[in-house]
């Protein structure tokens, strides 16, 4: 007879016969241990990753966390988790005492938020790449893309660069906006 099923005398020995019933954590004779699973990284966590890392490098949480913080955040972002990967666009695009700034990268995590269909994140990664020149081109695409979704924002940006875009280069943009007509 099982351990939980001492003082219940005749329940307790039909319980105890019967192996497909649950037992309390303990396994029955004839059901196995249940299996131990692990998740891989930030695969349910991302928005708590995410929380923290933002609270950690905003200083919520006290000062000299900022590193650590951002660990936290690019884990959520490499788990494809869409704040996460704007918060890394804006930070990197702002930079903080901490953290300097670094085009690049916000444009890298931009196109990965903006290719899931955020305006936002189309918005902001088209004007990263036509101010800093990174790749003017498919940033005019991505401003052209983001007006036509609604943005008024980006409208106003593509309006005014337009003024120092050469037709070529604006034929470049619509031909390469064909391809982002995904998103």
């Amino acid at each position: 007879m099982r351990a939980w099923a001492i003082g219940f005398a005749a329940v307790g020995t039909m319980l105890a016969q019967d192996s497909l019933t649950p037992s309390l954590g303990q396994p029955g004779p004839k059901t196995a241990a249940p299996q131990k699973t692990t998740l891989p990284p930030n695969e349910k966590f991302q928005a708590a990753d995410f929380l923290l890392g933002t609270r950690m490098i905003e200083g919520t949480l006290g000062p000299g966390k900022s590193a650590e913080g951002l660990e936290l955040v690019q884990a959520a972002a490499t788990a494809k988790y869409v704040p996460a990967l704007r918060y890394l666009g804006n930070l990197y695009e702002l930079g903080t005492n901490e953290i300097p700034i670094n085009n690049k990268l916000a444009a890298l995590n931009y196109k990965e938020c903006a290719t899931t269909g955020v305006l936002d994140c189309q918005f902001s990664l088209g004007r990263v790449l036509v101010s800093d020149s990174l790749n003017r081109i498919e940033g005019m695409a991505w401003l052209e893309l983001a007006a036509e979704h609604g943005s008024a924002e980006a409208r106003e940006l593509f309006t005014k660069e337009l003024l120092f875009t050469p037709p070529a280069q604006l034929e470049q943009a619509r031909a390469f906006k064909k391809i982002l007509l995904p998103y």
